[in-house]
């Protein structure tokens, strides 16, 4: 899916508007090499785009998916896709996962491209269908006493990731945005159809790859002939 503002270069933003994205997007995702996969030009131009919003109502939604777990082919995508008051497509934006890949990471990833995307932005909802990320993110906005990293290693995995929200909220970089649960595998068009671009996209890469070893064996092949 393509979108017309996808050609934005950075100096559409102006300087206070630059500033601004630069504490939290490339703090965190350039700086701290949160991913080497995201591109900072992109997350800089989908929280542009929320921004031209001005105020309205933004829905996120995300979600992670993993396939071939515990193989050694194992993949894992995040993807969000962010929409209008009215429900109207604003952009999408999809990472593979790295290192360590796992069911949670990559919801957990989602989310957290989330936060960081929409951290200037007011009246955001996001749309989750893990339960784990709706409790745990709620439960540490509630309390107020320092999660040190003995209590999150206690707590759950992705101590990393989640060490960065809490930092986020300490910190005050981000304006909280309000977490909606919804049930996993529900009639929820807007988070199916998240779903099914998700898969989608390890159905394109699969073919990518068939493609490429079938053009390497045909190189291969016409070497066998010339020798």
């Amino acid at each position: 899916m393509l979108f017309k503002q996808d050609d934005i270069r950075l100096n559409i933003f102006d300087s206070n508007m630059q500033k601004s994205t630069q504490n939290c997007i490339e703090k965190y995702v350039k700086k701290e090499k949160f991913n080497k996969n995201l591109t900072i030009e992109k997350l800089n131009v989908i929280n542009y785009k929320l921004i031209q919003q001005l105020g309205e109502q933004i829905f996120v939604y995300i979600d992670g998916s993993v396939i071939n777990n515990g193989t050694e082919n194992i993949d894992g995508i995040a993807g969000l896709h962010f929409y209008d008051k009215d429900h109207k497509l604003i952009d999408e934006f999809y990472v593979n996962i790295e290192h360590w890949i796992s069911p949670s990471k990559a919801e957990v990833t989602s989310f957290i491209i989330a936060l960081i995307i929409v951290h200037n932005i007011s009246n955001v909802e996001i749309i989750t269908d893990n339960e784990f990320i709706f409790n745990y993110f709620n439960d540490i906005i509630c309390k107020t006493e320092i999660y040190n990293t003995r209590k999150l290693l206690k707590t759950q995995n992705n101590i990393y990731i989640w060490a960065l929200i809490r930092q986020f909220i300490d910190l005050n970089e981000i304006i909280i945005p309000k977490i909606t649960k919804i049930k996993a595998h529900d009639d929820d068009l807007y988070h199916n159809f998240l779903d099914q671009q998700i898969k989608g996209r390890y159905s394109d890469r699969n073919r990518e790859n068939e493609n490429a070893l079938q053009t390497n064996f045909r190189t291969t092949k016409r070497c066998r002939y010339k020798i």
